[in-house]
C-alpha cells in the first residue's frame, strides 16, 4: 500500500500533493481539538544544551551525528546515511527541518514582527505553509506523541478559521484558484510573545526525547541554511550549539555528479562554484560562535578531531562505549579525495581549488 501512495504521489502535481498534507494535518488538528486532550507546555528544557549539527549540502553533517549516536546516554535525532553509515537504518528521523525550511517558526516569525510590512493575505498563506511542512516532516510522521505540541501550538496563533470558504479567491496559488478552501487570520501577537511560545513548544518536543541520563539532545540540521547568528537562533533554543560540518568541494562536486543531485547544479562547474560560494556565505572555521568540523579530519585524523568534539560538548572518552559501531572511519575513507578517482572532471576542479582554495585538502 505504501509503495501504490508514493507511485501516486509522484505522478500527481507537486502542487496538488502539498495541498493534500495541509488538509490532512487540519483533519488531524480537528481530531485532536474534539479529543479534548490538552497539553501543558514544558518551560524549561531539561537538557544542558541542543546541539543542532549543520552543513552546506553533503558536506558530512550525518558523520558527525552517527559519532554522537555511540555515546552512551545522548539523545540523537537524525538521518542514517545510506552510504558511509553503519547505523541502523530504523533511526532514521530525518532532518529537524521545521524551522528553518519554507514555512517553518523562522518564517513565521514575520507574521509578528511589527516592523515589518503585514498582510493578512501573507498570514493566511503563511499558516498554510507550516502546516504543509509540518506534515511533511519525519519528526511528525514518526512520532505521533509529538502531534498534539504541533495542533496546540497552530491553535495559540490562530485568530480565526473560516472552514471550506467556496469560491476563494485568497491565495490562489497555495491551491487551485476559486477552489473551497480554509482562510486563517492570526492573532495580533508580539514578536516578544511568539518567540516565548515558541520556545515553550520546542523544550515540550525536545523533552520528550530526554532519557534521563542525557545532557545534550543533538539534531541534524536544525538551523541550516539560515542566515543569520547565533544569538538570533537562540531566540528560539537558549542552550543551542552548534557544530558546522564542512568538506572539499571538489568531493561534493563528485557527489553531485554521480547521484544527479537536482537540488545542487553541477552542469557547469561555473553554476557550482556560485552555488557553493552562496552556501558557505560568511562561514569561518575559526569562529567562535561554532565548532567548524572538516569532514576529511574527522574521518584521517580520528582522534584529534573526536576530542575537538569531546571538548566542545563536555563530554568523556569514558561515554564513548560505541566506538566505530556507527561511524567507522575505515569504512568512511572511501568517501575521501573521491575527485582524484574522477580524472574526466579535472579541469573543474582546477576552477574549484582556485575559487575555493581554503576549502580544498592538500
Amino acid at each position: 500500500m505504501s509503495k501504490l501512495r508514493k507511485h501516486i504521489r509522484d505522478i500527481l502535481p507537486y502542487k496538488i500533493v502539498a495541498e493534500k498534507k495541509r488538509i490532512r494535518f487540519m483533519e488531524m488538528y480537528d481530531e485532536w481539538k474534539s479529543s479534548g486532550n490538552d497539553i501543558h507546555w514544558d518551560d524549561e528544557c531539561l537538557f544542558r544544551h541542543i546541539v543542532s549539527v549543520e552543513g552546506f549540502g553533503a558536506t558530512g553533517a550525518s558523520a558527525v551525528v552517527d559519532l554522537i549516536r555511540e555515546y552512551d546516554g545522548q539523545s540523537v535525532l537524525g538521518t542514517v546515511d545510506p552510504e558511509g553509515s553503519q547505523t541502523d537504518p530504523g533511526e532514521d528521523c530525518g532532518e529537524i527541518d521545521f524551522l528553518r525550511l519554507t514555512g517553518g517558526l523562522l518564517q513565521l516569525e514575520q507574521a509578528f514582527d511589527s516592523s515589518l510590512t503585514r498582510s493578512y493575505f501573507w498570514n493566511d498563506a503563511a499558516v498554510k505553509q507550516f502546516t504543509g511542512l509540518v506534515y511533511y516532516s519525519t519528526l511528525f510522521r514518526k512520532h505521533k506523541s509529538l502531534r498534539p505540541c504541533f495542533f496546540k501550538f497552530l491553535d495559540e496563533i490562530l485568530a480565526l478559521r473560516m472552514k471550506d470558504a467556496k469560491d476563494c479567491p485568497i491565495n490562489p496559488v497555495m491551491g487551485r484558484f476559486y477552489d473551497t478552501a480554509d482562510i486563517y487570520l492570526l492573532k495580533d501577537l508580539t514578536l516578544e510573545d511568539y518567540q516565548t511560545l515558541c520556545r515553550r513548544m520546542l523544550n515540550t518536543v525536545f523533552n520528550r526525547f530526554h532519557n534521563g541520563k542525557g545532557t545534550f539532545l543533538m539534531l541534524d540540521q536544525l538551523f541550516a541554511g539560515c542566515k543569520g547568528d547565533t544569538e538570533r537562533f537562540r531566540k528560539y533554543v537558549p542552550n543551542l550549539r552548534q557544530i558546522i560540518s564542512y568538506r572539499d568541494p571538489r568531493d561534493v562536486y563528485c557527489i553531485a555528479q554521480r547521484l544527479d543531485l537536482q537540488w545542487m547544479p553541477h552542469r557547469r562547474v561555473e553554476d557550482f562554484i556560485t552555488w557553493t560560494r552562496i552556501m558557505y556565505g560568511n562561514f569561518s572555521p575559526d569562529s567562535e560562535e561554532y565548532l567548524a568540523v572538516r569532514f576529511e579530519d574527522l574521518i584521517l585524523d580520528y582522534d584529534r578531531e573526536t576530542a575537538r568534539i569531546e571538548q566542545y560538548l563536555g563530554l568523556s572518552p569514558a561515554q564513548h562505549t560505541r566506538k566505530r559501531q556507527c561511524l567507522d572511519p575505515s569504512v568512511s575513507v572511501r568517501s575521501v579525495r573521491q575527485w582524484t578517482r574522477e580524472p574526466q572532471f579535472a579541469a573543474d576542479f582546477e576552477k574549484i581549488k582556485e575559487a575555493f582554495p581554503e576549502l580544498c585538502l592538500d
